[in-house]
C-alpha cells in the first residue's frame, strides 16, 4: 500500500484538530475533546481503504518496463566500426552519430500509399 502509518495518524490528527476547534464554538471543551477523539478514529480507520484506493490508481498509471534490446543484453550496442562498446570498458563517453541509428525501411512505396489515400477521398 501507499505510504505508512503515519500517512493514516497524520489524516486523524487534521481531523481531530479541525472537528475539536469547530465543536468547541458550540459545545464545551469535554464534548468537543469527545468528538475529536471520534474524528481521529473515524479518519485513522477512513485512510486505510483511501491510501488502497491511490495506490490501485497510481499502480495502474505506471509505464510497463522497457525491453533490454537483444544487441544491449549480448555486450553492448554495436559501435560505428561495428564491434559492441564495451559499457564498464574503458569508461570513454562516444556520442551516437546519424550513421549508427540507421533508418526505417519504408513499409510501402510511398507514392502507392498517396494512390490508396486519394482513392478513399473520392469516395
Amino acid at each position: 500500500m501507499l505510504g505508512t502509518m503515519w500517512v493514516n495518524t497524520g489524516f486523524g490528527a487534521l481531523a481531530s484538530v479541525i472537528t475539536f476547534f469547530t465543536a468547541l464554538a458550540g459545545n464545551v471543551w469535554l464534548v468537543s475533546l469527545e468528538r475529536a477523539g471520534y474524528a481521529f478514529i473515524l479518519f485513522f480507520l477512513a485512510a486505510f481503504p483511501i491510501r488502497w484506493l491511490v495506490a490501485k490508481i497510481m499502480g495502474s498509471f505506471q509505464a510497463p518496463e522497457t525491453m533490454v534490446p537483444a544487441e544491449a543484453a549480448e555486450g553492448g550496442v554495436p559501435s560505428a566500426s561495428g564491434e559492441p562498446d564495451d559499457p564498464q570498458g574503458d569508461g570513454e563517453f562516444i556520442p551516437l552519430s546519424l550513421d549508427q541509428m540507421g533508418s526505417a525501411p519504408l513499409a510501402h512505396d510511398p507514392t502507392t500509399v498517396a494512390d490508396i489515400v486519394r482513392r478513399l477521398t473520392d469516395e
